[in-house]
This record gives structure tokens, C-alpha cells and sequence, in this order.
């Protein structure tokens, strides 16, 4: 019985030492879950940081459609009112290289100028 109690002894001591080593295991597999759950959630993190960022480019984008619309309009609606102020100023005149005097009234000195040139106008006309 010598030889039996010392087989039943070294396999109670074999399943004393695959009971630790499954005890190790548990823990080992804790901690493997552990990690993964912490990998999972950062992963959920960053799927949701992405969908920020993706509606954000979206409403960029279209900010800048927009901008390209109005800055379309304002180069159209420049273009029109230089054209207004040229229009308007269709019929004015402009006199040059006439030298100012101190004193002097310019609405006379139009009217003088006028007169010469054979084309009469009136104080309305100014």
C-alpha cells in the first residue's frame, strides 16, 4: 500500500498544483476581459469622436457652398452697381488742368466756359 499511497499522493499533489495553476488562469482570463472591455470602450470612443467629426466636415462643407454662393452674389452685385455708377455718370462732365484760384466762384467759371464753348446751361444743369 506504500507504493498505492505514494501514487494517490503524487496525484493529489498533481491536482493541488492543476487547481493554482487554473486559479492563475482565471485571473489571467480576468484580466484578458478586462483589457478587452478597455479596448472595446475606447474603440466606442472613437467611433463616436469620428461621427462628430464626419457631421462637422458635413456642415463645413456646406458652409462653404454657401460661401461660395455669396461671394458669388456680392461679385455680381459689385459689378452692377459699377455699372450704376458709371450710368449715372453718363452725362456729367469733368474739367481738368484748370488752375484754382482763391476766391473764385466755380459755378461762374463753369457758366463762363460754357458760353465760350457755345453751349448755354443753367444753374439746374449743375
Amino acid at each position: 500500500m506504500d507504493a498505492k499511497g505514494s501514487d494517490l499522493t503524487s496525484i493529489l499533489s498533481g491536482i493541488e498544483q492543476l487547481k493554482e495553476n487554473m486559479i492563475t488562469l482565471n485571473d489571467k482570463y480576468d484580466t484578458v476581459i478586462q483589457s478587452v472591455t478597455f479596448c472595446s470602450d475606447k474603440i466606442s470612443d472613437f467611433e463616436q469622436a469620428l461621427k462628430k467629426i464626419g457631421e462637422k466636415t458635413k456642415l463645413i462643407d456646406k458652409i462653404m457652398a454657401e460661401n461660395k454662393e455669396l461671394n458669388t452674389k456680392i461679385s455680381s452685385l459689385s459689378a452692377r452697381v459699377d455699372e450704376m455708377e458709371q450710368y449715372s455718370r453718363l452725362n456729367n462732365l469733368e474739367f481738368a488742368n484748370i488752375p484754382e484760384r482763391t476766391g473764385e466762384n466755380v459755378t461762374t467759371l463753369i457758366m463762363n466756359i460754357d458760353k465760350a464753348m457755345n453751349c448755354p446751361i443753367t444753374l439746374l444743369d449743375l
